[in-house]
């Protein structure tokens, strides 16, 4: 049970005790008053209901209205057990929140741990703000790459051509293929790009056979 759930339990306990208390004291001054009354069946009954509560509403009950809540079976007795059990609970509540010192602690350690985040999260601003500038550098790189790819292609269709048409005894070469390994490296890097873009994590795994591939 952390801190929170304790105070919010304390604070439960406490609403039970209250309400608990305020019909605890109903139900001893109803009893006097009915003790000072004539010992009759009636008021003898009512002042069992008062000590024991109604266990049986076929019996009927008392026509004092200020009795009705009896109807719950919450006598006087079973009231003041109520609350016997709910002040020893809270006492083993209270008694099990941290000291005061416990708490400037455990706050110092917070500030010290938020002062970490802080500075973990510079760095990793740092990071992606470096890493960005990379990939700018890249692109360059990127975009040469695929406008070569097409020159190679435009260049094999033409010579395929002219020597479709005059049936020329000229070999085609075929469009350069990246190796298997190549094209491994590029899949596991594609993956581990898009992961630490959008997320800022990266797979120590990929990241490894990346390492390992070169």
């Amino acid at each position: 049970m952390t801190v929170k759930e304790r105070r919010l339990a304390i604070r439960d306990v406490e609403y039970q005790l209250a309400s608990l208390k305020k019909w605890h004291a109903v139900l001893e001054a109803k009893r006097k008053e009915y003790m000072r009354l004539e010992p009759d069946a009636t008021n003898r009954w009512v002042l069992s209901c008062i000590e024991h509560g109604l266990t049986r509403l076929a019996d009927g009950e008392p026509e004092d209205v200020e009795l009705r809540p009896l109807r719950s079976g919450r006598g006087r007795r079973r009231c003041m057990e109520e609350i016997l059990e709910l002040e020893e609970r809270r006492e083993l509540l209270v008694a099990d929140l941290p000291t005061e010192a416990e708490l400037m602690a455990a706050e110092r350690d917070a500030h010290t741990r938020a002062a970490t985040l802080k500075a973990a999260t510079t760095a990793a601003v740092e990071a992606r703000v470096k890493f960005a500038a990379a990939l700018d550098q890249v692109l360059p790189l990127g975009r040469k790459l695929a406008a070569a790819t097409a020159d190679v292609k435009a260049a094999r269709a033409s010579l395929a051509e002219v020597v479709r048409e005059f049936d020329l005894d000229i070999a085609v070469p075929s469009l350069p293929q990246p190796s298997g390994e190549e094209t491994r490296r590029s899949f596991v890097f594609s993956r581990w790009l898009d992961q630490l873009s959008t997320t800022g994590e990266a797979d120590d795994a990929a990241l490894r056979e990346l390492q390992g591939a070169r």
